[in-house]
């Protein structure tokens, strides 16, 4: 019962820690490779998940009191959640065509930028593609 009274709760915070990591991968890998191609996405994407760390890290919180017992239960819920959308995540490179982006080095903010605006923009199409079925 605790999942389906805490449902929104559980998947809010999920969706905003993955697109905080990716958003801050993207940022990383892209200023560090200055390319903005699939592969950057693929690598980013993949590390934007929760690792399965997180169980041990809240367990032993639960068990020295640091934080109650709802605080664990989310935390899991929100790692278990996380893994479980990983292999849709991996394909999302895949779905919005980033390999339209241009694969040459340009200059380190604008690589940035481009990379960010395109994921955006790709992202938005996508769902308005995926509503209107």
């Amino acid at each position: 019962t605790f999942l389906f009274s805490e449902f929104l709760t559980i998947f809010f915070v999920t969706f905003c820690v993955v697109i905080f990591k990716l958003t801050v991968l993207l940022l990383f890998i892209g200023y560090q490779t200055t390319y903005c191609n699939s592969t950057t996405w693929s690598a980013a994407i993949t590390m934007a998940q929760l690792s399965e760390f997180s169980f041990i890290l809240s367990s032993r919180a639960r068990r020295v009191n640091i934080i109650s017992r709802e605080t664990y239960l989310v935390l899991l819920s929100v790692t278990a959640l996380s893994l479980i959308l990983s292999p849709f995540l991996w394909q999302i490179p895949h779905l919005i065509s980033v390999s339209n982006v241009p694969k040459t080095p340009i200059s380190k903010p604008q690589s940035i930028a481009n990379c960010f605006y395109k994921f955006l923009e790709n992202l938005c199409n996508l769902i308005i593609r995926c509503l209107a079925r």
